[in-house]
């Protein structure tokens, strides 16, 4: 309604109720108490989930696959070639290594350095979800899995077992926006998954946690359950 906007809670975080501001004609008198009615509805449909996939291990595009088929999201995978004239034989090892399980997979080829071109792509593009090599046993992959976390802003999954269902997540929190975050997204994909969920919150010295830490923990099982998500 004209006057009326939604001020509190921008994106809902276990609330129990929201703050209304509306703008009254001057010569008109604040009342005491104020009704709040629904004169009508409209259920939007839910943009598909995108999930972007990149790196040469077998088991990150499985995980990507499998994820996108649970969760009814579309999948992109990006390939990148070391020279820009190995683009389209990139694109081939590509589509040649998913077979039947890339299904509609979208594949695109950058050239360049991977981590680089990953993030290209994910700052040109929406993702929900950006699904990388784990690096396994490999630690030469370790600087490249922290630049992604340092730098990417789309939510990562290193994949390390492809062919692994996740049924539990543990969501690790702090208490402030960044926190809610986690939880919000960690709930929106558990929902689709079906898992259970684990909020923990570190507290350092070993001192009991203060009552704003107990309020962020249980607003956010409060946000979990307003997913149709078991967690605690």
């Amino acid at each position: 309604q004209p006057g009326l906007r939604q001020i509190f809670p921008v994106a809902p975080f276990g609330e129990t109720g929201i703050l209304v501001d509306a703008v009254l004609p001057a010569d008109r008198t604040v009342p005491d108490q104020v009704s709040v009615g629904l004169k009508g509805w409209r259920v939007l449909a839910q943009p598909e989930p995108r999930i972007l996939a990149v790196g040469e291990a077998p088991e990150t595009a499985t995980t990507a696959a499998k994820l996108a088929r649970e969760i009814g999201a579309g999948l992109t995978l990006l390939g990148v070639a070391k020279e820009a004239d190995r683009v389209e034989r990139k694109r081939s090892e590509i589509r040649q290594r998913l077979g039947e399980d890339g299904g509609s997979a979208e594949i695109r080829v950058r050239s360049g350095e991977w981590i680089e071109q990953a993030l290209s792509e994910i700052s040109e593009n929406f993702y929900d979800l950006l699904v990388a090599d784990g690096g396994g046993e490999d630690r030469r992959r370790a600087p490249g899995e922290r630049t992604l976390l340092q730098r990417a802003r789309t939510p990562i999954l290193f994949a390390r077992q492809g062919d692994r269902d996740i049924r539990s997540m543990l969501i690790c929190t702090a208490v402030g926006e960044p926190g809610r975050n986690d939880v919000r997204f960690g709930g929106w994909l558990a929902a689709r998954l079906r898992a259970k969920v684990l909020l923990l919150h570190v507290a350092s010295g070993g001192e009991t946690p203060p009552s704003w830490v107990r309020a962020h923990l249980e607003r956010g099982v409060r946000t979990l359950q307003a997913l149709g998500v078991e967690g605690g």
